[in-house]
């Protein structure tokens, strides 16, 4: 059965719905996405709480970066509904890459 909306209602919904759905792209840095991530948000509007913000981050993540989540959420048992959960997931995630660099850099010394 449809029901009808107002027309302010349908405009809101209608500018939600050609946003399209965001994801990470392998190579790109973390901090540079968190960027890209928050302009999204402004995107979708202000009526997200912050578990589904933080949900939303996640699940946009590379595959790579979801497997490190997992390591993280068992390590730190830290929750989406926290604030900070955000931060210290990007925290986290940044550290790995800049080990990833460093160790990438001495591999490639030795070859």
């Amino acid at each position: 059965m449809l029901v009808p909306i107002c027309e302010e209602c349908y405009e809101k919904n209608a500018a939600r719905a050609r946003i399209p759905f965001l994801c990470q792209d392998p190579g790109m840095p973390i901090k540079e996405y968190l960027k890209i991530f928050q302009i999204y948000l402004l995107g979708l509007g202000n009526n997200i709480d912050t578990e589904a913000k933080n949900r939303l981050f996640v699940h946009s993540l590379s595959d790579k970066n979801k497997e490190e989540i997992n390591k993280f959420l068992s390590i730190y048992n830290a929750q989406p509904t926290d604030k900070n959960f955000m931060i210290e997931l990007v925290n986290y995630l940044e550290c790995l890459e800049h080990l990833d660099d460093v160790f990438g850099k001495k591999d490639e010394k030795h070859k």
